[in-house]
């Protein structure tokens, strides 16, 4: 589900509006800002250089590696669900900000467009 830019505008004044705009115009900060809020989800249980393996680290076993002897199929199964459903309204966030970019402006360069 995607909102509109006018319902996102009945909930921020004028000068969050200009704020969300300055953050999305800088596509380095957003991109960092997304890697913040998605690490934990997008690299727990990732082999990096120079340390150690830990699979149990992976958010999809964390029921396991805490003891969750009990923890059914069927619970974990919900539980990785709810965490793609998580990821993906994070994404669709920030697909709202997007509506919030300045538009580049189509200069042209003295062409007569009548010819």
């Amino acid at each position: 589900m995607i909102y509109e830019k006018d319902f996102i505008d009945s909930i921020l004044d004028e000068q969050e509006q200009t704020q969300v705009t300055h953050f999305v115009d800088s596509p380095k900060m957003m991109e960092a800002v997304k890697k913040v809020l998605l690490v934990a989800l997008y690299t727990n249980g990732t082999l990096k250089k120079g340390k150690n393996a830990d699979p149990l680290r992976n958010v999809a076993l964390v029921p396991v590696a805490a003891g969750g002897i009990d923890y059914s199929d069927e619970q974990l199964g919900r539980d990785i669900r709810a965490l793609w459903r998580g990821i993906d309204l994070l994404e669709s966030g920030f697909n709202v900000l997007e509506q919030y970019r300045t538009p580049e402006k189509n200069e042209s360069k003295g062409t007569n467009l009548a010819r």
